[in-house]
């Protein structure tokens, strides 16, 4: 039986990668046919779309974004592979407070954060964010290009991955999020759960005050 092949793709535009990213990286259980793709293409929804070309002209069964600013658990791509989905995302979180989940539901035009969900559960969603997302190659080869792409509504700007979303959902594909797959997004620290868990206690507290 052919092992599974894994295109990891870590779209990188900075200078440089951290040394917790590549301990990370290291640390992960990768029992499948592994390739790993630095793209170096600028605006970052260009970047994208260059190793998702690469994940299919490849033959790679999967493709893994792995973001070169995020830190996930050893068991992250085995975890997420076990469930199977066209399209499913660890945990993480922003950068800047209050630090809300990269992970999204639609309103009737923009996307909101999902700030209540359930813990080490699966949860469908509406967008993920990219920085640690397995995407089966299929979802792909039945998409025209550009998958990635910046785009606007009601005069906001809408990220990349939201647009590959909404674009792999009216396919008919689904997008989830492994709530047990909790990662770190790297800033001058690591903002993770507890920051977000924080953030949200002391915004009820003034709320309640």
């Amino acid at each position: 039986m052919a092992m599974t092949k894994v295109l990891v793709g870590v779209p990188h535009i900075d200078s440089s990668i951290s040394m917790q990213f590549i301990v990370s990286y290291l640390g992960m259980h990768k029992p499948y046919s592994i390739n790993l793709a630095f793209e170096r293409s600028k605006p970052l929804d260009a970047a994208r779309n260059n190793l998702a070309r690469m994940a299919v002209e490849t033959g790679a069964d999967y493709l893994f974004f792995l973001d070169s600013d995020c830190i996930f658990p050893p068991d992250t791509l085995t975890r997420l592979m076990a469930h199977g989905k066209d399209v499913i995302s660890g945990l993480y979180f922003w950068k800047e407070p209050n630090f809300p989940p990269v992970m999204y539901k639609k309103g009737k035009v923009l996307y909101d954060h999902i700030v209540e969900y359930p813990k080490n559960s699966l949860v469908e969603v509406d967008a993920v964010g990219m920085g640690c997302c397995l995407i089966k190659t299929s979802v792909f080869r039945g998409l025209a290009e550009p998958y990635f792409k910046w785009s606007e509504a009601e005069g906001k700007r809408l990220s990349e991955d939201i647009y590959f979303c909404a674009k792999a959902k009216d396919a008919g594909h689904k997008v989830f999020v492994d709530t047990g797959v909790v990662g770190g997004h790297l800033a001058e620290r690591a903002i993770t759960e507890k920051h977000f868990e924080q953030a949200i206690a002391l915004q009820k507290k003034a709320q309640g005050a």
